[in-house]
């Protein structure tokens, strides 16, 4: 393999790479700007989803399948 077509190899990784952080990070940017609304919809009770689940970060909490506040931060890219 060339040098220029070894270049070209590692920015192309460089490149997907971030694309990859972009893809992962931007939803969490949108989703603190949506209001806080309380839920008024009952759930139904053929669903049922975790109250919390144990991860590396430690353990996320959540409230109907949201994420509460606490977990949001713990996840959240920076």
């Amino acid at each position: 393999m060339t040098e220029e077509n070894k270049m070209k190899a590692d920015l192309t990784k460089l490149l997907a790479a971030g694309m990859l952080a972009f893809a992962l990070c931007a939803p969490t940017v949108h989703a603190q700007d949506a209001p806080k609304m309380k839920m008024t919809t009952p759930v139904p009770q053929g669903i049922t989803t975790a109250d919390s689940v144990e991860t590396r970060l430690g353990t996320l909490r959540f409230t109907d399948g949201f994420p509460d506040d606490a977990t949001v931060k713990k996840v959240q890219c920076k």
